[in-house]
């Protein structure tokens, strides 16, 4: 980033600290101008997973699309990241439409529409409340996952 007369830092640091990752550069001597990809820079930095995740999930953002789709944005990311990034997800949106694809269900509460898919029908849509109150797959699927959570704590 050597010519920063296009690029917004202020959006960029809120960003980060929306998704809780302004340490990743802010402790680098070069901080947003730090390499990434040792493969590409030898002087570069490794970032692990989730980080290269929350990354990803930053440049997304930064851009003012109209509508914004994301596939499996949190999958590399633990449970509470996970919750700590969707707590500010509609921040990070600032208005705008999101495609959200997910087999974790727990990111569905955030969405105004559900859609469930099977083999590429649609077999339900409506709210979270709505489809849990209806007591089909989804609900189902809801369910099995948040007890497989709760075996897990």
């Amino acid at each position: 980033m050597n010519d920063r007369n296009d690029i917004d830092v202020n959006k960029i640091n809120k960003l980060l600290e929306l998704l809780n990752a302004d340490n990743l550069f802010t402790s680098k001597p070069n901080g947003l101008d730090t390499k990434i990809g040792q493969n590409i820079f030898p002087d570069a930095i490794e970032l692990s997973g989730g980080e290269k995740q929350k990354l990803l999930i930053c440049r997304c953002m930064y851009k003012d699309s109209f509508i914004v789709i994301m596939d499996e944005p949190t999958s590399n990311l633990d449970a509470f990241t996970e919750k700590a990034i969707y707590d500010n997800f509609n921040k990070m949106l600032n208005n705008r439409s999101c495609l959200f694809i997910s087999h974790r269900l727990s990111s569905c509460k955030l969405s105004d529409k559900i859609i469930v898919l099977n083999k590429g029908v649609i077999i339900e849509q409506g709210t979270h409340e709505e489809l849990m109150n209806r007591n089909n797959e989804y609900a189902h699927m809801f369910s099995t996952q948040s007890e497989l959570y709760k075996l897990e704590g």
